[in-house]
């Protein structure tokens, strides 16, 4: 959630910079935030779901993580066809949605 919520938070401010050297630095802040997310999605879901059920929530994860891959530079693409911004913006409402979803849905370790 930490991830998410860098991550969220400097794509908001990458799409809201003034100019370059802010840009820049929001970026460095919104790379320390995937980061954190994709060293932490597997064992938050190793952690989350039981052993029966993990290979499927492992593969799902995969999928989601090759759809986003494949259809990031295509959504990418057709955003700064309006603003380059929007490619930042979009990741705002995302962020939020999954930062609510953590929330609600995983528990915390006790490990």
């Amino acid at each position: 959630m930490t991830g998410f919520s860098l991550f969220t938070a400097s794509s908001l401010f990458v799409a809201l910079s003034p100019g370059i050297n802010f840009m820049i630095i929001s970026r460095f802040f919104e790379g320390i935030g995937a980061g954190i997310m994709t060293a932490t999605d597997i064992p938050i879901i190793l952690n989350a779901f039981p052993q029966e059920e993990r290979g499927r929530a492992v593969g799902i994860n995969s999928i989601s993580w090759s759809v986003g891959t494949l259809m990031g530079p295509l959504l990418g693409g057709f955003l700064v066809l309006f603003n380059w911004r929007y490619i930042f913006l979009i990741n705002v409402p995302v962020g939020i949605l999954a930062i609510f979803f953590a929330f609600k849905f995983i528990k915390k370790s006790k490990n």
